[in-house]
């Protein structure tokens, strides 16, 4: 039995029904972040800038920060380790990761003599966020 376009549009109507409801609960769920500065770029780029006490003492991850400025002032964090003669390896990770995903490659490769760089996309781990 086939169901009918009418059946269809009421299911639509529900699920809309339900997620939007569910959007205002998770909204009463958030912690309050009015405490969190926003930031302007030169050119008026609203941004965030997440602390760097947020990223102390991680297992593993005793890396200097580094960073370059990019998109007319967002910082994004990146990771520059090894001989710099080495042959180039640039770790780049996907969404929602960032840098911290290749803490335990990255002394492996530099012991092998590589020059690694591994970025902090804008957006993610400690880069600027829009």
């Amino acid at each position: 039995m086939r169901a009918s376009r009418g059946f269809w549009a009421a299911s639509l109507v529900l699920v809309a029904a339900a997620w939007t409801a569910e959007a205002r609960a998770a909204e009463n769920c958030l912690p309050d972040d009015s405490a969190v500065p926003v930031l302007k770029t030169a050119q008026g780029l609203e941004f965030v800038r997440t602390p760097d006490s947020v990223f102390e003492n991680l297992p593993g991850f005793s890396y200097a920060p580094r960073y370059a400025e990019v998109g007319g002032g967002l910082r994004m964090h990146y990771i520059d380790e090894g001989p710099a003669e080495g042959e180039l390896v640039l770790l780049m990770h996907g969404q929602p990761s960032w840098s911290y995903l290749y803490r335990k490659m990255i002394p492996g490769l530099v012991a092998a003599g590589r020059h690694v760089i591994a970025i902090d996309l804008i957006g993610l781990g400690r880069s600027d966020k829009p």
